[in-house]
């Protein structure tokens, strides 16, 4: 969680995987490559490109070496929130692995419940 504040709520990716990723980080979200630094390049692009965007953990879970995080992003002040699904595998107290799951906001909502 200090990693995902640092890196998107404080908006500071690179100094978060020098504080917390592994040298041989994982990524497996499709949109981004792979490596930590692919990573690092496509946050700080995002970042770059919406620099008033918000990142909000609204719950937490860990279990054996995964952490799981439900999040709330909004691109820009007033924009549709997404809901993402992160997890992550620490191994050695460090990040080694992230996937993650978007949940874009739907045209119909049929659903009483918040997503959030």
């Amino acid at each position: 969680m200090a990693f995902y504040k640092l890196a998107l709520e404080d908006m500071k990716p690179r100094e978060a995987f020098a504080l917390y990723a592994s040298a041989d980080f994982v990524d497996h979200a499709q949109s981004v490559g792979g490596t930590a630094e692919r990573t690092l390049g496509f946050l700080e692009a995002m970042i770059a490109q919406s620099p008033q965007s918000r990142w909000e953990i609204v719950r937490s879970a860990a279990e054996d070496d995964l952490v799981f995080l439900h999040v709330r992003y909004t691109p820009a002040p007033g924009a549709p929130e997404i809901a993402l699904a992160e997890i992550f595998r620490v191994e050695d107290n460090k990040l080694a692995e992230h996937w993650d799951v978007l949940g874009f906001p739907p045209e119909t909502v049929i659903n009483p419940n918040p997503r959030f």
